[in-house]
């Protein structure tokens, strides 16, 4: 059941407030109950106490799970993976575990299985997408390499035969022969 102060405040004044109660040395229930009246909200010790061990104590375990997460990702990442990677890598095995932990006869079992097998192939097919645009990527760069070395080479030969005075009809007609054009 939702306490005082979390059916007082919006959404984002709540944040706020947690925000602000983590800042609290030691978070007693009298600097707790003091915050609230700040945000204009007077609640009890006990409203506090509830306050504190619950919605406030999920907030902090949410926190320390994200917090978590980042150093996970970031511990992966320095393995050599791209960030991405390191990410789909840790939220793969978040999944994994989830789905490890259903109750195959439990209501919503089959939910929830769903949701975690769409989950999961949406990470495999991003994958699949990054592997075919890195290689499409390294395609183009072959072919934008390609055709910069075949345009050097016409610009350094145009500049040889302009430095020569141009072309002369014996030289045009080599070019000519040489198209097919006669």
């Amino acid at each position: 059941m939702p306490t005082k102060i979390e059916t007082s405040l919006s959404p984002e004044q709540l944040q706020e407030f947690f925000k602000r109660c983590s800042q609290l040395k030691g978070c007693l229930l009298k600097d707790v109950k003091a915050l609230a009246e700040e945000f204009g909200v007077e609640i009890s010790l006990m409203s506090a106490s509830r306050l504190r061990d619950g919605a406030f104590s999920e907030y902090l375990a949410e926190l320390k799970a994200k917090r978590e997460m980042a150093e996970t990702v970031a511990t992966v990442a320095k393995s050599g993976l791209s960030l991405s990677d390191a990410a789909a890598s840790v939220l793969s095995q978040k999944i994994f575990d989830q789905a490890l932990s259903l109750d195959a006869n439990g209501e919503g079992a089959l939910d929830e299985s769903n949701t975690l097998s769409l989950a999961l192939s949406r990470l495999r097919i991003g994958d699949q997408r990054a592997k075919l645009l890195e290689s499409q990527l390294a395609e183009a760069d072959r072919k934008a390499q390609e055709w910069q070395e075949k345009r050097d080479a016409a610009k350094a030969a145009l500049s040889e035969v302009k430095s020569k005075g141009g072309l002369s009809k014996e030289t045009l007609a080599k070019i000519e022969e040489a198209a097919g054009l006669l």
